[in-house]
Formats: C-alpha cells, structure tokens, sequence
C-alpha cells in the first residue's frame, strides 16, 4: 500500500431511529443490519437481519483503497427491502465520497474519506469526532480545496 493512501480515513455516518454516530472503516469486511452479532448494527426495525456487506479492497491500478456496499450477506443472501444508494437501488455499489445509502425508510449512512492530516487537527483543538466537527470540515475543505477530503 502506497504511503498516500495510508494517510487516509474512510468514515461512516450513520442516523438510525435510536442514535447518530461515526464509525472508522479499519478492517475488511462489515456485515451491517440490525442484528446484534454484526460489525455495524442498525437500530431500526425495517432493517433486515441481513441487509448488507461492506468490503475493503486494495486497487493496484488506481492504488487506493476502495469499498464495495453488497446487498445482503455474503453467507445468507440478499436483504429483504434491498440496498439504495443515492435513491438508486442497487445490488453492490463501490462507494464514493459522499455516497447516501438508505437502509429502510429511517436509515442513512452517509460514505467520506477524510485525510489523517484534517482529522488531527480536529484532535489537536480538543474537537470531538461527531457530525457537526466532520461537516465543518467539509464546508471548510469544499471552500478552500487546501486539504484533500477525498
């Protein structure tokens, strides 16, 4: 893996009917539904229990680390209400910056892909990683084009 591509975070926003909340992707597989047993769990009802996959691969050609959103698991089949990404539905998706996925009618995942760099800056003026923090930086990285989001 390339030392630029090392210097990047891929972030998950999630709002589901209980929370809000961010997860960093750091392994390579993610089951994500509403089941307990699974790497992202979805409080909401109409999720099903095997709604989707997430998997990390490494691009050679394009040497970056790209993720790929699979309707369903991987062992168990495909969801029961299907997988939507930018209100197109779908059956695998490689997610790109800021990708909306819609699990149900009250589930979103928002896809980002922050520098190291913008996010030690968060932690450096005592700024938590929430959403407000993650959509400052992006207006303020959409204005200026001086650190790289994507």
């Amino acid at each position: 893996m390339s030392s630029l591509q090392q210097q990047f975070e891929h972030i998950l926003m999630i709002k589901d009917p209980k929370s809000e909340r961010i997860i960093k992707l750091e392994t390579d597989i993610y089951t994500i539904d509403r089941s307990l047993t699974n790497n992202i769990v979805i409080y909401d009802r109409d999720v099903s229990r095997s709604h989707a996959t997430l998997v990390k691969q490494y691009s050679i050609k394009k040497d970056k680390i790209i993720f790929w959103l699979i309707d369903g698991h991987l062992k168990r089949g495909r969801s029961t209400n299907g997988l939507f990404v930018n209100k197109k539905l779908t059956i695998s998706h490689q997610l790109q910056i800021g990708d909306i996925i819609f699990l149900a009618k009250k589930t979103q995942i928002k896809y980002y892909r922050f520098s190291h760099l913008a996010l030690l800056k968060l932690s450096q003026h005592n700024q938590p990683l929430n959403k407000e923090t993650l959509e400052t930086l992006l207006r303020k990285n959409n204005e200026s084009h001086k650190t790289q989001v994507n």
